[in-house]
């Protein structure tokens, strides 16, 4: 069963329809969702975390129900969204401290936290508050929190904005580490290349809709080169 199933879902903001029969599904690897800003998938992921109802349609997330079961969700799916927030006056440490007593995780003695965190160069800097963080480091502080908790299905919404190359990689690095633990990761950007370089299978969606789903690499390109490939509409 894939760990995440999007059956028809539908949102509407008055006479503005966000999403408009969206289907699609993901099982463990790394599923990236492209498109245009506007296009839907914040919408989507805020219905799959049940921050959002959706109008129509049904999501399940490891079999749970995010309308009927938002903690149950919540427990097994790790969120970062476009632009995190987080507590300035609080250390970086004390962030991850907070999110952890949430989740009852021991972030401290988890072996591949320490790993990740080393290598996304961010131990040295755990004792620093986060005011004082750098656009960079703030990101990392929020992949670092979507992972404390050893969930199942990851959101990362935008992840590689304001990283720099050597991040952008080690990003790669940690996506590829999650998907050998049989996590699923929903990639969620409109920056093509970086999906291509990072995505197992890649979905397009515009105005609400997946109008083209296929294999990684180079297979959206060539969507957008006029190959249909598996547009849903074609």
């Amino acid at each position: 069963m894939p760990l995440l199933e999007i059956n028809a879902l539908e949102k509407r903001y008055g006479r503005v329809r966000a999403l408009d029969g969206l289907t699609l599904s993901a099982e463990p690897g790394i599923y990236g969702l492209i498109g245009p800003n506007g296009a839907g998938k914040t919408t989507a992921l805020s219905i799959v975390l049940g921050i959002l109802r959706p109008d129509g349609g049904r999501v399940r997330v490891d079999g749970r129900d995010p309308v009927r079961d938002p903690l149950g969700v919540k427990r097994v799916t790790g969120y970062l969204p476009e632009e995190p927030f987080f507590y300035d006056y609080l250390t970086g440490a004390e962030t991850l401290s907070l999110a952890a007593s949430a989740h009852r995780a021991a972030w401290r003695a988890d072996a591949f936290l320490r790993e990740w965190t080393e290598a996304l160069e961010m131990d040295g800097h755990l004792d620093q508050l986060v005011g004082h963080y750098s656009h960079g480091m703030r990101q990392k502080l929020g992949l670092l929190l979507s992972i404390l908790h050893r969930p199942r299905l990851l959101l990362w919404d935008e992840p590689f904005v304001g990283l720099d190359f050597p991040s952008q990689e080690r990003v790669r690095r940690l996506m590829e580490a999650l998907k050998t633990r049989g996590c699923a990761i929903i990639l969620s950007t409109h920056v093509l290349p970086l999906v291509e370089a990072a995505a197992d299978r890649v979905g397009f969606i515009l105005e609400g809709r997946l109008r083209w789903e296929g294999e990684n690499p180079g297979s959206l390109s060539r969507f957008f080169h006029g190959d249909p490939g598996n547009d849903p509409d074609a």
